[in-house]
């Protein structure tokens, strides 16, 4: 594969470190997130790792620092310590913390951690100088940490807010405080934008940086003929991927008598749940789950597949894609999407151009247009075009983090 930043490009990274909080860093199931940090690095960019709950020791040949919760010990002492030398900004911080009732365990304590974090960041940067800039790339423990060692330090500070930070339970606990001191908050799909303006954030805070790819492989032939139909689903099992409402439509494909063959991708709590729908539909013969793989073997199956199926639902607990990775990989490929209007994928998929976009509660239909992918070659090779033209200008992660850069170097200078 090769970059998408042609080498002629005029733009120069800004002086100065990004400071990058994550969760955990490296993830195996979310590569978006080392493919922006290898793009941020390629751009010549000065960028320090932080994993604030484990992590690896090194990525990409840059160091990883790990902050373990052992250290958390030391706000017995450094929060007094604190608090004595700003005692406004403290206690104001404290009370902002009971304007808004946590939404979850897990939420409140991820939040929890990051604020102790926070406090210890600020301790091991207060006596750093040069020009550097705290940004978490989640709104949860990574921009509590942010939010308060940049408070501490008198630093700007952003964070980014996506699909679980704005939807499950009704999204992060602190958000709207977070926000309200951050110069920039940074999402990826038009519908994040307006779940950010529904908690509040005002819109000239709010920046649309998509992800993306840092490499670009050769679009694939098209296979021709496409009998049987090879299916593809990439994602995590887990309640908003749909995959439950997915076997209806194998189990359609087949009553209608159009061959196919099918691989899920991807490990979660609902595997068993998956496995018996599918054998209680008699499906098990034709529809594999793969499990958890490799980055390269996920682009090995996305070269083995016509199509890509992708189920978004809004799960239970409100938690929902925003534009899930794997689409914006079979566009790049050639694999054909075929998916649900949920979240950002209706602002990427235009029915019938460059993809196909259904309603689970309608599985003729997806079979219809199943059918039509898998019997007609001019229809299949114009949407293939159609998808990677867009992926080609909106979803490289080299232009997409020069925007990102732009607006925080904006920001900078602004503050």
């Amino acid at each position: 594969m090769a970059s998408n930043l042609p080498e002629s490009s005029p733009w120069q990274p800004p002086e100065g470190a990004l400071v990058l909080l994550f969760t955990r860093f490296p993830v195996a199931t979310e590569t978006f997130l080392q493919r922006e940090v290898r793009a941020l690095r390629e751009l010549g960019l000065r960028v320090e790792l932080h994993s604030l709950h484990r992590g690896d020791e090194a990525f990409a040949g840059l160091p990883v620092q790990r902050h373990h919760k052992g250290r958390l010990f030391e706000l017995f002492w450094r929060l007094p310590l604190e608090a004595w030398r700003q005692p406004q900004l403290v206690g104001s911080m404290v009370g902002r913390l009971f304007r808004h009732r946590p939404r979850s365990w897990l939420n409140f304590w991820e939040n929890l951690c990051g604020l102790g974090q926070g406090v210890l960041l600020a301790a091991d940067f207060r006596r750093r100088e040069g020009r550097w800039q705290f940004h978490a790339v989640w709104a949860s423990m990574p921009a509590a940490a942010a939010w308060v060692a940049a408070r501490l330090l008198a630093r700007p500070y952003s964070f980014a807010a996506h699909a679980y930070d704005l939807y499950e339970r009704g999204g992060d606990w602190l958000l709207e405080e977070k926000a309200r001191d951050a110069f920039l908050v940074r999402t990826s799909t038009e519908a994040g934008c307006r779940r950010l303006e529904e908690r509040g954030v005002e819109r000239d805070r709010i920046v649309l940086v998509r992800r993306g790819l840092d490499r670009f492989p050769e679009i694939k032939p098209l296979r021709s003929p496409r009998t049987p139909l090879r299916l593809l689903a990439v994602g995590r099992l887990v309640p908003k991927k749909g995959y439950l409402e997915q076997v209806r439509i194998y189990a359609a494909l087949r009553a209608a008598g159009l061959p196919f063959e099918a691989l899920i991708v991807g490990g979660g709590p609902m595997e068993d749940a998956v496995k018996q729908a599918l054998a209680e539909a008699g499906l098990s013969d034709s529809v594999h789950l793969m499990g958890e793989v490799s980055e390269e073997a996920v682009w090995d199956r996305h070269g083995w597949a016509d199509v890509l199926l992708h189920t978004s639902v809004i799960a239970p607990d409100g938690d929902q894609d925003g534009f899930p990775n794997a689409i914006g990989e079979a566009m790049a490929v050639g694999t054909v999407v075929v998916a649900t209007p949920a979240a950002g994928i209706p602002e990427v998929i235009a029915h019938g151009d460059n993809g196909f976009v259904h309603r689970l509660e309608e599985p003729q239909d997806w079979v219809a247009t199943l059918r039509r992918v898998a019997q007609d070659d001019e229809l299949a090779g114009r949407v293939r075009q159609k998808a990677r033209a867009w992926v080609e200008k909106e979803f490289a992660a080299p232009l997409n983090q020069i925007r990102l850069l732009a607006a925080l170097e904006a920001g900078w200078v602004r503050r």
